[in-house]
């Protein structure tokens, strides 16, 4: 009996992934980024900003391009951080897109893949 022709198509790839310590990085500065977003309309509590040492600000309130800027860096941190795991030894990670095989994640250590 002759063993089945197999399709070249299923060929395993290396799926799109990066360092996890790039993804923690622009994590944190959206976070600062939101921080300071926050502190240049005056919103933050005077306790946090003399604690931190920051000259407090008089409230401004916070308008339609901070709320806009605050959504962008708000969506910054949870792609950066919803991508974020950890690659074992001897494990990988298939990575599909609506059902179609985009590639194979064989990296250990922190490991950022696109959510």
């Amino acid at each position: 009996r002759p063993a089945p022709v197999a399709d070249p198509r299923l060929a395993e790839r290396p799926g799109p992934a990066l360092p996890g310590y790039a993804a923690l990085l622009a994590g944190a500065a959206g976070i600062a980024g939101g921080l300071a977003v926050l502190w240049w309309r005056g919103v933050l509590p005077a306790a946090w900003q003399t604690a931190v040492g920051l000259t407090p600000r008089a409230d401004l309130g916070v308008g339609v391009g901070a709320w806009a800027l605050l959504a962008l860096l708000a969506t910054v941190v949870l792609l950066a951080l919803g991508g974020l795991g950890r690659g074992r030894v001897g494990y990988a990670w298939v990575l599909t897109l609506f059902g179609d095989y985009r590639g194979s994640v064989r990296r250990t250590g922190l490991v950022w893949v696109s959510p």
